[in-house]
């Protein structure tokens, strides 16, 4: 503001930068000017100028920093929509299930799913349902059969009779680290439900970066992602059931150390 009130003074002296406010010109503009005047105000607008650019570089940098810095096999964890439902149960090796054919009571068993995903059914073979929901390995079997022209329409049902145990571990600092199981009957769990089973963050967690690795069985690689709990915190209030971010089994929690 001082080297604009200089600016303007220096116009009042050639009589054509003046205002109503600051009397001795014109008042047609405050940068208008004599050319033979000496006035600063062209030597100013340029000092403007590249005073600004720098400031060009430093929003582009700042704009480049959630790319830069992740490989391959980071992610930086954007909060997803929240979840209108719980998610559906995926059948997972070493699930107990009862298959049953209505009016076909040779072709009913019981057994459990092997660590590929596959059940034996008499007559069929191995049918993979590992990975499906109830309702997808019911049509899988029944279209199976039906393809195989061994039954015209079936009625295929199948029941779990005992879920796999399932596990996520949890390092660093949480008051309990180790191994937690997730409830009966569950593919995931809320990351915060997670913490809260292995007895909450110690006092010099660092919240805001919590790291979970995830094998991706289809890529045949490791994941990474960062996981805010502080603003996941916020904006479930309590419930969990719509939760930004799901674990899965298998996946390791990390919870690193603040500094200060």
């Amino acid at each position: 503001m001082i080297a604009f009130g200089k600016v303007i003074n220096r116009h009042n002296r050639c009589g054509r930068g003046g205002s109503p406010r600051f009397p001795g010109g014109t008042g047609a503009s405050r940068l208008r000017h004599n050319p033979g005047c000496g006035c600063a105000a062209p030597s100013f607008l340029r000092q403007l100028r590249r005073a600004a650019v720098p400031f060009v570089f430093v929003f582009a940098a700042l704009a480049a920093l959630p790319v830069l810095g992740l490989n391959d096999a980071e992610a930086v964890l954007e909060p997803e929509a929240e979840a209108a439902s719980p998610p559906p149960y995926f059948l997972s090796p070493f699930d107990t299930v009862r298959i049953s054919v209505y009016g076909q009571p040779d072709l009913n068993t019981t057994q459990r799913i092997s660590d590929a995903g596959l059940v034996a059914m008499p007559l069929l073979g191995n049918i993979r349902i590992g990975g499906m929901t109830v309702r997808d390995a019911q049509k899988t079997i029944r279209n199976a059969f039906i393809e195989e022209e061994l039954l015209r329409d079936p009625v295929v049902s199948l029941a779990i009779e005992e879920f796999a145990p399932k596990q996520v571990t949890l390092l660093g600092q949480v008051n309990r680290p180790g191994a937690i199981t997730l409830p009966s009957g569950s593919n995931s769990i809320a990351i915060e439900s997670a913490i809260a089973m292995a007895g909450g963050f110690t006092g010099t967690a660092r919240r805001t970066r919590v790291r979970v690795t995830r094998h991706d069985a289809a890529e045949d690689r490791e994941r990474v992602f960062q996981v805010d709990l502080d603003e996941i915190l916020e904006q479930s209030d309590g419930d969990f059931s719509s939760t930004t971010f799901r674990v899965y089994p298998d996946d390791i929690i990390f919870v690193p150390q603040r500094l200060f």
